[in-house]
């Protein structure tokens, strides 16, 4: 079977993509495809043919290495790009990790607190229920402090009416006394 790539190079090109094409050849392929380049009758070489067949070597030659650098190039830039995509990926992968992380953390807390509510409804309910009571005993306790207040100054203007009584009858005392003691002088 013959290197069918390369049937319009010359022989000399035909070997060094033979050589080349060994990666993408089996070694029954490649060996087929050297014997069949060996087997070629090989021309002398005219001067003007020999600068346009140098030219055209060079230039296949050029295009070849083109192409292997070419190929090397985009699968290195194949290379480059699949490990950006991965550092990418990796750090996503991080992101989404520490967001399940919080989201984690928070449904712990939401079913703690939910466990907790009931118990922190009875709480409040209880201060709740002592607060009302605690305010009735002060609404009880103002209101008797006011009683006393009005039944103390309903005293007071009591007394104050018997003291100012007392102190007129004291006033009347010391004037008959006073009247008494004028008579029993003269």
């Amino acid at each position: 079977m013959k290197c069918t790539k390369f049937n319009t190079l010359p022989c000399s090109l035909k070997r060094m993509a033979a050589k080349l094409c060994t990666v993408y050849l089996t070694p029954t392929k490649y060996c087929r495809a050297m014997a069949d380049d060996q087997q070629e009758v090989r021309t002398p070489p005219t001067p003007g043919s020999l600068e346009q067949s140098a030219d055209t070597i060079n230039d296949m030659v050029q295009n070849i290495r083109e192409l292997l650098y070419k190929d090397k190039n985009t699968a290195l830039v194949k290379a480059v790009e699949l490990l950006v995509l991965n550092i990418q990926q990796r750090q996503v992968i991080i992101m989404l990790k520490q967001t399940l992380q919080e989201a984690i953390v928070q449904t712990e807390q939401m079913l703690k607190d939910l466990h907790e509510q009931p118990v922190m409804e009875s709480l409040l309910s209880n201060i709740e229920t002592q607060n009302q009571s605690t305010r009735k005993q002060l609404g009880d306790k103002v209101e008797s402090i006011r009683m006393h207040m009005k039944s103390n100054e309903v005293l007071r203007k009591q007394l104050k009416k018997e003291l100012m009584g007392f102190r007129t009858g004291i006033d009347d005392i010391k004037r008959n006394v006073h009247e008494k003691e004028e008579i029993g002088k003269k």
